[in-house]
């Protein structure tokens, strides 16, 4: 596909130096850096999602855990069992 985009002064300076040391054509040379910068941009992205947290909706208030609920069940069991049962 050939495009035109016009470059700033320095980053047009950048391509043409590089090209130069590596006899390489610009359009190389263009490729190559844009290829490993949409490589870096993608592994970014991937990383970030991630990491990213997701929101959902809950009819808990929060900071409730709801995974200790069985938990805090048993012990209001052992709780009432004590109390009914209280050792001589």
């Amino acid at each position: 596909m050939v495009t035109t985009i016009k470059l700033d002064n320095d980053v047009a300076d950048f391509f043409q130096e590089r090209s130069k040391s590596q006899s390489r054509s610009i359009d190389q040379v263009a490729n190559d850096v844009l290829r490993r910068e949409i490589d870096k941009q993608t592994v970014r992205e991937k990383a970030e999602e991630h990491l990213r947290r997701h929101s959902f909706s809950s009819d808990y208030a929060p900071g409730v855990d709801r995974t200790n609920f069985n938990r805090v069940y048993d012990q209001m069991e052992i709780d009432a069992y004590i109390e009914k049962h209280p050792s001589s």
